[in-house]
């Protein structure tokens, strides 16, 4: 579950037709929606424009990362070719996270959808974490002798 500064909150639940996205607004309105196939769904960052991002999974347990658009467009996020892991999306509907091809790598999801890789300076393993409305991105990155470093990306 989250929860904006506005007072927003969005989660999930499942309930008898299966798991569903939900986005609770200041005054009480509640916006719901589902991942096309999926059996489970986990939300993990949204906006106050209505959008989301999180993760579903499919009978098969195959993963694959989503974008809930403001109204309400439901589009893959798949870096490199393998699901992604989004953490969190701005109020311009950019998210960040990370995608596992060998090693970890980030990844950027501009506004218009555009996916953008990037690994941390001496990073082995690359896991964005959060990002504001300025373009800053904050994570933490593991380098080739197994220590964890924080990063900022400007």
């Amino acid at each position: 579950m989250r929860i904006d500064g506005k007072g927003q909150v969005a989660s999930q639940y499942t309930d008898s037709s299966g798991p569903h996205g939900y986005i609770r607004d200041v005054n009480g309105t509640i916006a719901t929606f589902e991942i096309p196939g999926a059996v489970g769904l986990y939300l993990v960052g949204f906006n106050g424009a209505g959008e989301a991002t999180g993760r579903s999974w499919d009978e098969n347990n195959v993963s694959t990362a989503y974008f809930r658009s403001a109204d309400g467009a439901i589009s893959p996020i798949d870096p490199l070719g393998a699901p992604g892991n989004p953490e969190a999306v701005n109020a311009f509907g950019v998210v960040v996270g990370s995608v596992s091809d060998v090693t970890y790598s980030g990844f950027i999801r501009d506004e218009q959808g555009a996916i953008t890789t990037f690994e941390a300076p001496g990073a082995m393993w690359t896991f964005p974490l959060d990002n504001n409305d300025l373009g800053s991105i904050a994570g933490s990155f593991t380098d080739s002798n197994g220590v964890q470093h924080g990063f900022i990306r400007q």
